[in-house]
């Protein structure tokens, strides 16, 4: 019978370390996700759809911003050769 003792508290041991290994494990989860959302609130969504979405009125923006900083530059130099 102590041999069967022996073993009930090595087990129950066990499954304390086995719990408290697993809470530090899910409060390293949860940081860990905490930090996720904070970078995901900085950041735009590395999903594709999302990005594809957001990237192409920035894309065309960008070609009509650089179109119109083109034309008045083309408009000086014309007018200043004149």
């Amino acid at each position: 019978s102590p041999n069967i003792e022996h073993y009930q508290n090595m087990r129950i041991e066990g499954l304390t370390r086995l719990q408290e290994h697993r809470i530090e494990l899910q409060h390293r989860l949860d940081m860990h996700g905490r930090n996720m959302e904070m970078m995901m609130m900085s950041m735009p969504p590395p999903s594709p759809s999302p990005s594809s979405r957001s990237l192409a009125p920035f894309s065309s923006a960008s070609s009509s911003m650089s179109e119109g900083s083109n034309q008045p530059s083309n408009e000086d130099s014309a007018s200043i050769v004149t």
